[in-house]
């Protein structure tokens, strides 16, 4: 820029920094200035680099946010403007009046100290700066008489903008919030502060959640004069929150199951055993068979329900590493007449990785699958694809918005459908308890429940991709077990639970305290129904039992658990493995047996 005659002269010898920028044609930035020229004042203070620098993009004079734009509206209006900004420079926190004459290829810019007494935030500047960083706190700040706005470096990090400004804040604001953040800003110009808001923006093309504070600040006059305001990106926070609310949810749930379930457990027993003790009378016409066989179905779902509410509250099943690439195929054998012929279901097993073990309970994971499949076709799926792949999630890409999908290898288990798909809202409720889009007592809302119950157990995963009218697909993540070979794990770290099995109330109290003592927790039950009731909803370790079930009765207890006979001499049935005859010989026996 060519400076001459008086004017060059004065400005040269001026006693202040002064600064000659010049516009630069830069198809990436649409507002960019660099400084032709500096008096000796300017380079003694800046630098002499500062001849040629860039306004925005090099910062010649320090952080100083949206000085660029001021200085295109100063040209637009051609009028000299004054504005006054904190900046970051050198360690050091300045504040700098900057005067702003307008010329036809640039602007002349006179920089002075507003403050040029040393302030104590100089030596606090560089900590603050550090701790907006670390907690990605943003500063604001309006003035509402000139429009002037402020922006701390953190506001453009949340915001993803390079410019400062009203106008490019709204346009960062989800629109459906727009309307309710200009109702809590004329409520601070009504009623000053402080006020708190959190609303959505748009980002790269992805909605974030923003957390704001802020307030007025009056005038001479009494009236508002600035708005003040610091602003967070709680995305990741939020997110953390909900998870947390609903494991606590599914927690209390699962509590409040536990002893209805006791309870209900009870009445059940009664009704199945009576039905079946009825359908056994050769005298039954056809009308009463049919009523008796519609009580013993019913039954039936009812405990399926009961074992769907203790999965929810239960976290000392058995985890163990598991090949589920087998449990797939069991699965779709057994649920594939259910849904077929409305339904084409496949499987889909990586070649590779089809034998890799994962950390899962078989019988909840069978479960969860079962539920994802009929959940498919109640969508109106015409294809349900079952998918089993490995994945590695490197702490880079683990996040909190990721679904709770932390760093390690996982076995994804995927139930993919082309169903009518899920809004955002039903999104949201999917894995809380007891929510159901299906009409009526169609469907009791606990299948996805207990499908994250078990990645919460399982310490995977499970995430949702979902579009109306396109389809579903729900991933769990489980991860890949270290041993090669299922292994039973270890019960140290829960109470054992025995299952007391005996016709005779009093001596099934008695034994029942005789174990308590040891520490463990005890169910009792009678043979038949009830045993095979609490055996299909209680995590059972150990079943004890008496002479006062005969043979075809202690034929019905569980072959896959150790079984204790206390009576005093031996029934010589092979099914009984340990025998004992006082109490003092089943605390030793129980205790060797779950050690």
């Amino acid at each position: 820029m060519d400076l001459s005659g008086i004017a060059g002269e004065a400005l040269e010898r001026l006693a202040v920094p002064c600064l000659a920028l010049e516009t630069v044609d830069d198809r990436r930035r649409s507002q960019d200035l660099r400084v032709a020229w500096a008096n000796p004042r300017a380079r003694s203070r800046f630098g002499e680099s500062i001849v040629g620098a860039h306004m925005d993009r090099d910062e010649p004079l320090g952080v100083l946010a949206g000085f660029a734009s001021e200085v295109m509206v100063a040209r637009s209006r051609q009028r000299v403007a004054t504005i006054e900004r904190s900046v970051r420079r050198l360690g050091r926190i300045e504040r700098l009046r900057c005067t702003i004459i307008p010329t036809d290829r640039g602007a002349a810019v006179l920089v002075e100290d507003a403050d040029p007494e040393p302030s104590a935030i100089d030596s606090v500047g560089p900590s603050l700066a550090q701790v907006e960083r670390w907690g990605n706190l943003g500063v604001w700040e309006v003035d509402l008489a000139s429009g002037e706005v402020y922006w701390s470096t953190q506001v453009f990090e949340i915001l993803g903008v390079e410019e400062s400004g009203l106008e490019s804040f709204r346009a960062c604001v989800h629109p459906d919030d727009r309307e309710l953040l200009d109702h809590v800003i004329g409520r601070i110009l009504d009623q000053p502060g402080p006020y708190r808001l959190t609303h959505r923006i748009v980002r790269d093309g992805t909605v974030r959640t923003v957390d704001q504070h802020m307030q007025s600040v009056a005038g001479p006059g009494g009236t508002p004069a600035r708005l003040l305001g610091t602003m967070i990106d709680a995305t990741d926070t939020q997110a953390m929150e909900n998870r947390m609310l609903q494991a606590e949810t599914a927690r209390t749930v699962g509590l409040m199951a536990g002893g209805l379930v006791h309870d209900f457990k009870n009445s059940l027993t009664v009704i199945a055993g009576h039905a079946q003790l009825l359908l056994s009378d050769p005298r039954l016409d056809g009308g009463m068979q049919a009523s008796l066989e519609a009580i013993e179905r019913a039954a039936e779902t009812a405990s399926a329900t009961s074992r769907k509410l203790m999965t929810l509250g239960r976290h000392d099943g058995h985890v163990l590493p598991t090949e589920v690439s087998g449990l797939i195929a069991d699965v779709v054998s057994f649920v594939g007449p259910a849904v077929s012929p409305e339904v084409d279901l496949r499987i889909d097993l990586g070649s590779a990785h089809r034998d890799r073990a994962v950390l899962t309970d078989p019988a909840q994971f069978n479960q969860a699958l079962i539920d994802l499949v009929l959940n498919a076709r109640e969508a109106g799926a015409t294809t349900v694809t079952i998918r089993f792949d490995t994945r590695s999630v490197a702490p880079t890409t683990a996040s909190a918005d990721a679904g709770g999908v932390v760093a390690g290898t996982y076995g994804v288990v995927s139930v993919e459908d082309d169903g009518q798909g899920m809004d955002v809202g039903t999104l949201e409720k999917a894995f809380e308890p007891f929510f159901s889009t299906k009409t009526g007592d169609q469907g009791s809302g606990l299948g996805l429940a207990n499908v994250r119950a078990l990645a919460d157990r399982c310490q995977g995963a499970v995430t949702i991709d979902s579009t109306i009218g396109v389809g579903t697909t729900v991933h769990l993540h489980l991860p890949v077990a270290d041993e090669p070979h299922p292994r039973r794990p270890s019960r140290r770290g829960r109470a054992t639970r025995i299952l007391v099995v005996s016709t005779r109330t009093v001596r099934a109290a008695h034994l029942a305290s005789v174990l308590r003592a040891g520490g463990h927790q005890t169910v009792s039950a009678a043979a038949g129904t009830a045993v095979r009731f609490t055996l299909d909803t209680e995590p059972i370790d150990l079943v004890v039992t008496d002479d006062s079930l005969d043979e075809r009765a202690r034929q019905l207890l569980p072959a896959d658990l150790p079984t204790v006979l206390v009576s005093p001499e031996s029934l010589g049935t092979e099914h009984h493995t340990h025998h004992v005859v006082d109490d003092e010989a089943l605390r030793t026996l129980v205790d060797e047996l779950l050690s």
